[in-house]
């Protein structure tokens, strides 16, 4: 157009259209560089939030590390605060089992001291108790109970001395009953206290006139049992007979300046009665021929001692019927007595 324009020689149209032109190609110019502008500031934004997203997605990156260690960190001070509290616990559970121990050694040593405390007591309550039930109230002798606690070992001992000795030093065992005479008058004068009293002081005498080794028994009533070892029976006779006379020659003291006499009747016998045959005659049936032979005492005279012995060795053929009816062996001669009574024994 501007060509034209110059060509017709219209100058200034021609002019205003290369102005136009101009201002065109400027304008486009400056388009295509702001084109070019908003392209490089386009690219630079993105480039930017590019580089921005990517610091954002470090630091994202950085703070989800940090906070997994915050959180680890945490974690393993939790675990470490369990352990510690377990640990305390642990600890705690130690010290209360090692006082519950403590206590306990401490309750145990308690308890084993009173237990023993007790023990102690009770094994003096019952030797107490033994000792009472062994012991005579009144006159302060062993008992029946006593005796029958004894004798077995009294019997053991006896035997296994004997089974180490020669038949000619064979020991034995001497069953004497003493038995006070017309003691039922002297409760009937005087009184059962003078009675006691009585019985009292003979048994002193008992005692004074036996051996350590010697049981002394109160057998009952005003009857007593004098068990000797490793004496004959002429060596038990007179112990018995010093006995006797010790009794006969003692003045009783009873109350109220009281005094009387009186005398004691002795039976005796050996055990074993046949020392070569020790098994035919048990100790129940020696005590039986000292019985017997108290009575014969007691009938004949009183004030007096008889023993019983063998005299023959036929006697085991019939050894019940012999201490049933003694009486009757006495008179065949199969049985013997001897006595400190000077007239013949009346059987």
């Amino acid at each position: 157009m501007a060509s034209a324009y110059r060509q017709q020689k219209e100058y200034k149209l021609a002019y205003r259209y290369l102005n136009r032109y101009s201002l065109s190609k400027d304008a486009l110019s400056l388009q295509r560089r702001n084109n070019k502008v908003l392209q490089l500031e386009a690219h630079f934004k993105f480039d930017s939030q590019n580089q921005q997203l990517q610091l954002l997605g470090k630091d994202n990156a950085l703070k989800e590390q940090r906070l997994l260690q915050q959180q680890q960190t945490i974690e393993n001070q939790q675990l470490q605060q369990q352990r510690w509290l377990l640990a305390g616990i642990l600890i705690m559970c130690g010290l209360v089992f090692i006082y519950w121990r403590w206590q306990n050694q401490r309750y145990l040593v308690t308890l084993k001291q009173q237990v023993a405390e007790r023990t102690h007591a009770l094994a003096k309550s019952n030797e107490l108790l033994k000792t009472m039930s062994y012991t005579d109230s009144l006159t302060g002798l062993h008992n029946r109970h006593y005796f029958f606690s004894v004798i077995n070992q009294q019997l053991a001992k006896l035997s296994r001395t004997n089974h180490l000795l020669p038949p000619a030093q064979l020991k034995s065992l001497v069953f004497a009953v003493v038995d006070i005479d017309h003691f039922k008058n002297i409760n009937d004068s005087h009184g059962h206290g003078a009675g006691d009293q009585v019985l009292e002081q003979f048994s002193k005498i008992l005692q004074q006139h036996s051996r350590d080794s010697d049981l002394l028994i109160r057998w009952g009533g005003e009857e007593f049992l004098l068990v000797m070892d490793n004496l004959t029976a002429e060596e038990a006779a007179h112990t018995l007979n010093r006995i006797r006379n010790a009794i006969a020659n003692h003045q009783f003291t009873l109350n109220h300046n009281e005094f009387l006499h009186c005398t004691c009747s002795v039976g005796f016998a050996s055990y074993p009665f046949i020392a070569a045959m020790p098994e035919l005659f048990n100790w129940e049936q020696v005590i039986e021929f000292a019985d017997g032979a108290l009575y014969l005492a007691k009938e004949n005279q009183r004030n007096a001692w008889v023993g019983i012995v063998p005299s023959t060795e036929k006697l085991h053929w019939q050894s019940d019927d012999v201490v049933k009816h003694y009486r009757k062996y006495l008179l065949a001669g199969e049985l013997k007595s001897h006595s400190n009574i000077t007239a013949k024994l009346k059987f």
